[in-house]
């Protein structure tokens, strides 16, 4: 959700080790303001840092990614 006006900017480092950057798709048809859905897409699992921003406002997390398909049964 975007309370700033302005477009979303997504990117993302994985810190733990090497890997190509994270991948956001974000799609341009909901506006510059409020509800905003999107993608990101780790190319590899580990701990990554993530971080939004709309104009001059910023949130970054943190995050551990794991390949899902590896504890399915």
């Amino acid at each position: 959700w975007r309370g700033n006006r302005g477009r979303l900017r997504i990117e993302g480092r994985r810190l733990d080790g090497g890997a190509a950057p994270l991948r956001a798709e974000i799609p341009s048809a909901y506006g510059l303001v409020g509800f905003q859905p999107s993608v990101l897409v780790f190319p590899t699992e580990g701990c990554w840092e993530v971080t939004g921003r709309v104009g001059d406002a910023a949130l970054t997390f943190v995050t551990i990614v794991l390949d899902g398909s590896r504890y399915s049964r």
